[in-house]
């Protein structure tokens, strides 16, 4: 999991294969996985090439480097709109009765499903941790935090914008989510502001 390049980056976290493969469905979708596949490494280019089961995890080098292939050929407006739809094509299938199990319990509210966002933490990714702060009733504060994992790259802010957004969809509400940078030098706490109607 564990992962430095020469840059001083580290990307010690993982993400489950069902987002990495809905960001690579989407890029297909739109015709633009030709575009970001030569900008990949071997092990890379692979792992988009023969997709891993939607259950596996992915090295988040891996990740890093797709993402950074998407942001080298697409603009923060594309990323954040592939973001979003992947998690449509893949994620809300692995997430669904935790889903439907907080909305059924707590109200179909992006306030009910933000506030227990951590929940998904353990069926998603490794190494990452998400907090929700409300800052008002339709409003609030997400920081996605890799406590382990140092100098990661924007295009990971505007991927997750896209992602974040699709939360207000499950809940049938439109919103925004913005990413607003990172938090620290480190560069491995990003802060989004999500509001919703």
């Amino acid at each position: 999991m564990h992962a430095k390049r020469a840059d001083g980056a580290v990307f010690d976290f993982s993400i489950k294969g069902t987002i990495f493969r809905g960001l690579v469905l989407v890029l297909k979708q739109d015709g633009k996985l030709t575009a970001v596949e030569s900008k990949l490494s071997g092990p890379t280019l692979e792992l988009v090439r023969a997709l891993p089961t939607a259950g596996a995890w992915i090295d988040g080098v891996r990740v890093v480097e797709l993402e950074e292939a998407m942001a080298l050929v697409s603009s923060d407006k594309e990323l954040f709109d592939v973001g979003r739809r992947s998690v449509a094509v893949e994620l809300r299938a692995i997430t669904r009765s935790v889903t439907e199990g907080v909305l059924r319990l707590f109200g179909a509210s992006p306030a009910s499903l933000l506030s227990r966002i951590s929940m998904f933490d353990p069926v998603t990714a490794r190494g990452t941790k998400n907090v929700w702060t409300p800052t008002g009733d339709k409003r609030g504060e997400m920081r996605v935090i890799y406590p382990t994992s140092r100098l990661l790259p924007d295009a990971m802010g505007a991927i997750s914008a896209g992602m974040l957004v699709a939360t207000l969809e499950v809940c049938r509400t439109k919103g925004s989510s913005v990413f607003n940078g990172f938090t620290n030098e480190a560069r491995n706490e990003m802060r989004f502001t999500i509001e919703w109607e």
